[in-house]
């Protein structure tokens, strides 16, 4: 196992001076669970960086798809009145194309 300098692990990991008596092997098996936590601390602020993006993105998404149902509700109400007014009659040939359109007025 490689001697580890106390008064360098000191400026790295901020320790304080009851941990300094602790003996070489301790200090660095207490050094690698503190870098893992540091590496576990930083991917969990990644995610939540992540997730707060990712809900915005939803926010915005959302109001999107509310401008476009209340633009569908808006067309569909126009033509509901459009259907009101006009009789639309189609002859279909086959069954497969069609064959002419007519709009009459309903009196």
């Amino acid at each position: 196992m490689a001697a580890v300098n106390i008064t360098e692990m000191k400026g790295i990991l901020d320790l304080n001076p009851s941990l300094i008596s602790m003996p070489p092997e301790l200090v660095s098996k207490f050094a690698s669970l503190i870098t893992l936590l540091k590496a576990a601390g930083i991917i969990f602020i990644v995610y939540l960086v992540f997730l707060i993006i990712r809900s915005v993105l939803g926010i915005i998404r959302g109001r999107k798809i509310d401008k476009i149902y209340n633009k569908i509700n808006e067309i569909d109400g126009k033509l509901d009145l459009l259907m009101k007014r006009f009789k639309i009659y189609t002859k279909v040939e086959n069954s497969s194309k069609l064959d002419k359109t007519t709009l009459k007025t309903k009196k």
